[in-house]
């Protein structure tokens, strides 16, 4: 009762809420209660648990649903050890409360949760067959099941080697009573069957335990083909002639995509590799079969020459081999890469070149016919020869190298071949480095950062591997012949731009962890700032070390900001309320550079409420704007008489920015300052007063 409320609970509430915490305290003092040595083992069915083997118990509530949850997860039996831990428990109920019903995996709860390798909880899943129905089947077909089960009884028993595809029991056969037999082997149910497509749906449902109806016949076909071919070469020549046709007929029922598919992928290559798969080309018709063959004039390495080989490899017979030449010349001819247009040359040298090198295995062949090629050195010979030869001296191999191990990368489907494919890069990049060569390593890392967003999802562990080493890429040894590199000779922008496109934020993050290493932080903060060069690029890099960085970090991620833009305004801004008069005056002077009307207002706020041991930087700031930005903010200066008397010469000099004529607006401040002429006492201020009187009388 308590293991089924803690699934229940596990069903609607996370494994952190208190409710789970303390229904799997409940199981699992109930559980150390047992007697020592003894596990909780019962058995499952449809709305009952079953205890030691003999007891039915019939429960309500919680145990009722544990039970039907269980069946409905095909399990058939659940061990649970004394010694279980609450945290094994806790998984165990999260993972039988979250089991997707609609879509379980290939054998059930039981296969996923025993692969865990928990030996304290043992689930048993029951067994379900799948019932593959044969029919009736006509009496020439059951004659012949019945021989070759009769054949196979004949043999002694010591030669009898029973070698099981699937576990025993794994696939129950529904056939007509008539039929006698207590095991069937795969031929037998090829015979049974007698269509190969059928056979194949069989066969999916038996690896996949899926349903006929949710099985494409199609693409079973193409995945079992090789499976079925191996399967008729092992019974009776005659049957698996048959057979083969059946299956012949199979293939070219297929569409024609998923044919010629087929035709490339499994049966021409298995034809050349001599596999059984392609032997089913025999039992093709004539004109069929010379379509299926000239499929392999489209292969790379494509020749005529391929075709007599595929023919020689079926083994036709006289008559039927005279019979499909016509027809494969007359495709050749119409095929754009065989035909005498492709070679370029005239059509009676092609078909003389073709009459001399084809091979008659009936016939013998003079090899003094072969003197008409001469080999012929020309003057165009020469030149393509030396040609070759400047190439292949001009050939960068480092780069090369780089680009073969990339091509590798984007095959590699284990992660560990391609951890040691990118340390073999970086030993050539390291080189690369020692010789400022840093446009190349610029561009291993925008391969790099290509493959992985390309391989994301068909190979996140391979894809994983490849971001790591790109992440890990800039190691302290790098950055320092990346500074050494701008100390002797700057480096120009395009190269910094590469690099910055090639390593992203994880070559700033490098550079921001250089700066507060006491050895690298001189050079490292020269990088920095030389970066900095590409702000709008590298600001969202560096704002978030901004609260975190110190000292001149700091102040060089400030002014980068600053040169980014006006999007970073408000992050420059939240400066000047840090206390650190150092970095508020960076800000000042990054606010300056940023221009926008934003900002001019920002700066003339600090001007007045801000520190005062920043007045005169957040003053000298914001005179370096434009006159378009202060006017918002020069009539809220002006009228604040506490600010002018204690800044008259800037009082005085925001007067000389005030656009004229004056504004409506503006007038009446200007005549509350023409009172500072009394003001005899502070010359400052009664130069202030004579500036607003000529520009009231202007």
């Amino acid at each position: 009762m308590l293991l089924g409320k803690a699934v229940r609970c596990f069903q609607t509430l996370p494994a952190s809420s208190p409710i789970c915490v303390a229904a799997i305290a409940a199981v699992h003092t109930a559980l150390v209660r047992l007697p020592l040595g003894e596990p909780l083992a019962f058995g499952v069915g449809p709305t009952w648990l079953m205890i030691d083997d003999m007891v039915t118990i019939t429960f309500n509530g919680g145990e009722v649903d544990l039970a039907r949850r269980l069946h409905r997860a095909q399990v058939d039996a659940v061990e649970i050890a004394r010694s279980t831990t609450p945290a094994e428990l806790s998984r165990f109920c999260a993972e039988l409360g979250g089991f997707n019903e609609a879509a379980p995996p290939t054998g059930g709860f039981a296969s996923g949760w025993n692969g865990q390798r928990d030996e304290r909880i043992t689930v048993r899943a029951s067994h379900r067959p799948v019932v593959i129905d044969a029919g009736t089947p006509p009496d020439v077909v059951r004659r012949l099941v019945d021989a070759a089960q009769r054949k196979r009884q004949e043999q002694p028993a010591n030669s009898r080697s029973v070698r099981h595809r699937y576990p025993p029991q794994r696939g129950w056969v529904r056939v007509d009573p008539s039929v006698t037999c207590d095991a069937m082997t795969l031929s037998d149910l090829a015979l049974l069957l007698g269509d190969p497509v059928e056979l194949a749906v069989a066969m999916t449902r038996l690896n996949d335990e899926g349903q006929a109806a949710a099985i494409d016949r199609q693409t079973a076909l193409a995945e079992r083909f090789t499976e079925l071919a191996a399967l008729f070469a092992t019974v009776d020549p005659q049957v698996g002639e048959l057979l083969f046709s059946k299956l012949a007929r199979s293939l070219l029922d297929l569409d024609e995509g998923c044919r010629i598919a087929l035709l490339r992928k499994t049966v021409l290559p298995g034809l050349l590799d001599g596999a059984l798969e392609g032997s089913v080309l025999a039992s093709f018709p004539d004109v069929a079969l010379a379509d299926a063959l000239c499929l392999l004039l489209d292969l790379e390495t494509a020749a005529p020459e391929l075709l007599a080989a595929a023919v020689d490899r079926l083994a036709l017979p006289t008559e039927r081999r005279e019979a499909l030449e016509p027809l494969l010349r007359d495709r050749l001819r119409q095929h754009p890469t065989t035909g005498p247009a492709a070679y370029g040359l005239d059509a009676a040298l092609e078909r003389f070149s073709r009459k001399l090198i084809a091979v008659n295995p009936s016939g013998r062949r003079h090899f003094a016919d072969y003197v008409a090629f001469d080999l012929t050195v020309t003057d165009a010979t020469i030149e393509e020869t030396n040609r070759l030869t400047r190439d292949i001296e001009a050939t960068d191999w480092t780069d090369t190298h780089l680009g073969t191990l990339s091509h590798l990368l984007q095959v590699e489907s284990d992660p560990t071949s391609a951890v040691r494919l990118l340390a073999q890069a970086d030993t050539l990049l390291d080189s690369l480095g020692r010789q400022g060569q840093w446009m190349t390593v610029a561009d291993w890392g925008r391969r790099l950062r290509t493959l992985a967003e390309c391989e994301r999802s068909s190979r996140p562990e391979v894809t994983a591997a490849i971001a790591a080493g790109r992440r890990d890429f800039w190691t302290a040894k790098r950055l320092a012949l990346l500074a050494l590199q701008d100390t002797h000779e700057p480096l120009p922008p395009a190269t910094t731009g590469a690099l910055l496109d090639g390593f992203g934020a994880h070559l700033i993050t490098a550079i921001v962890a250089g700066c507060h290493d006491p050895v690298m932080a001189d050079r490292s903060l020269a990088l920095l700032l030389v970066f900095g060069d590409h702000a709008p690029t590298v600001a969202p890099m560096l704002l978030p070390t901004l609260t975190t960085a110190t000292g001149e970090v700091r102040l060089a991620i400030i002014r980068i900001l600053g040169r980014a833009g006006a999007a970073y305004g408000s992050k420059v801004a939240a400066v000047l309320a840090t206390g650190d008069d150092e970095a508020a005056r960076e800000a000042l002077h990054a606010l300056t550079t940023i221009g926008s009307t934003a900002a001019a207002i920002t700066v003339a706020q600090h001007l007045v409420a801000g520190s005062a041991s920043t007045r005169d930087a957040a003053a000298e700031a914001l005179l370096r704007f434009a006159p378009v930005q202060l006017q918002p903010r020069l009539h809220d200066l002006l009228a604040n008489m506490e600010f002018v008397r204690r800044h008259p010469d800037l009082a005085q000099q925001l007067l000389d920015r005030i656009s004229r004529p004056v504004s409506a607006d503006m007038a009446p401040t200007l005549r509350a300052l023409t009172a500072l002429r009394f003001h005899l006492w502070n010359p400052a201020l009664v130069r202030v007063a004579r500036s607003a009187s000529r520009l009231l009388s202007a």
